[in-house]
């Protein structure tokens, strides 16, 4: 594998940036995942708002809870006119954009909602209670008091230091449920996300360490893992290359030998053929191939004959021994069937044996184990043509029984 990659120099270099792109990530966690902040950056004038993600641990009795919070930063705006504008339109409608699930003031069985901020406008709002037993500054029913009293509802309106006043009466007519940890933190976080847009004028947001309930906080950054996923994806790439070049060269030696052992059974039976009519081995050797060069060559180029043409060049040329060549062009081609043949031709060449009778030997010996691999490949044929035809099968079924269904 090491010396594929160092091969590969593309699989090398994307291994490298995926590992880099891991360090990075992991060191910008290390440096600044998770840092306590205090200050969001807000937009300048006539922006549009701030989505922005924070953690949030908040404490009570040693129990640490921790939640992914999304706040709401808006934008720096507005003129002394639309000031004015804007608070007169929101006066309007104030009366009916605190009733929260109540259907009047007159008759509420449900916590007000007080907003303390309104997103469409920008104009804050700072509540006051006259009787906080009753209903508080945050809309909140008390479960003890007098159903049926009268409670005076007080804000001022400001909008970027234009102010208004605004008050209304309130009949509390219900207790309200009991709240645990949970649903307190839901109410105060909608109470940060309307006090951090209080005082618009600041470039940055301060968020508070402590919310409504007197629960103390911690905000953190939350921690980014791109790094780690374009990194991963980049190591997976270099990988799948690898093992894509790695199957190629696999199947490309693979259809090499078969191409080999189709071609060679041929070239035995020329061999036999030319030794049975007195021709020397060697000689024989090169007319087989003096005749593919002359009349196959240029038409498709075959690898045994091109292998054995560097063999029959190489004798030419050095005056190498042929057995010897025999057996180094058997190393080249790495299939079996060659490299028993030239052994049998050194062994021959050496000893005098008849030649002739064990290359017939050797001929009828390949033609039965190509007749046997190509039954295999029909058998290995027939068994992948089962699905197809199941599935034709099914499909006549359903054909020939769907009148029949259709008339029950």
């Amino acid at each position: 594998m090491k010396t594929a990659i160092r091969n590969n120099p593309l699989v090398f270099l994307l291994i490298l940036a995926g590992f880099a792109l891991i360090a990075l990530n992991l060191y910008l966690n290390w440096r600044g995942g998770e840092v306590d902040v205090e200050k969001i950056r807000r937009n300048d004038y006539e922006n549009e708002s701030r989505r922005v993600t924070a953690v949030m641990e908040a404490e009570v009795d040693g129990q640490i809870s921790r939640r992914n919070v999304e706040l709401t930063v808006d934008p720096m705006e507005l003129t002394e006119e639309e000031k004015k504008r804007r608070l007169d339109e929101f006066e309007k409608r104030l009366g009916s954009l605190i009733l929260g699930e109540n259907e009047s003031l007159d008759n509420v069985t449900k916590d007000l909602d007080l907003i303390t901020e309104d997103p469409d406008t920008g104009i804050t709002l700072l509540w006051n209670s006259s009787d906080p037993g009753l209903v508080d500054e945050r809309g909140r029913v008390s479960p003890t008091g007098n159903p049926g009293k009268e409670v005076r509802l007080e804000a001022v309106l400001e909008l970027d230091g234009e102010t208004r006043q605004w008050s209304a009466a309130v009949i509390q007519n219900c207790v309200p449920d009991a709240e645990n940890l949970q649903r307190t933190l839901e109410t105060d976080l909608s109470a940060v996300n309307r006090e951090i847009n209080e005082n618009n004028t600041k470039r940055y947001a301060d968020l508070p360490d402590r919310l409504e309930s007197g629960i103390p906080v911690r905000w953190k950054a939350p921690s980014d893992h791109r790094f780690i996923l374009a990194g991963s994806l980049t190591i997976l790439a270099a990988v799948f290359l690898y093992r894509k070049k790695k199957s190629d060269l696999k199947n490309a030696r693979e259809e090499r030998r078969a191409e080999i052992s189709r071609d060679f059974p041929y070239f035995l039976d020329k061999l036999v053929m030319l030794l049975s009519a007195g021709v020397i081995l060697t000689e024989s050797v090169y007319r087989i191939w003096s005749d593919y060069e002359r009349f196959q060559r240029n038409t498709r180029k075959k690898t045994f004959y091109e292998e054995l043409g560097e063999s029959v060049r190489t004798m030419r040329n050095s005056n190498a021994a042929f057995s010897s060549e025999l057996i180094r062009m058997a190393e080249r081609l790495e299939v079996r069937e060659f490299a028993r043949l030239a052994v049998v031709l050194r062994d021959s060449l050496g000893s005098g044996n008849d030649l002739v009778g064990k290359l017939e030997n050797e001929s009828i010996l390949m033609w039965r184990e190509r007749k046997a691999a190509i039954q295999t490949l029909g058998r290995v044929a027939d068994t992948k043509l089962i699905f197809p035809l199941m599935i034709i099968l099914t499909v006549l079924i359903v054909i020939v029984m769907t009148p029949a269904i259709l008339q029950l």
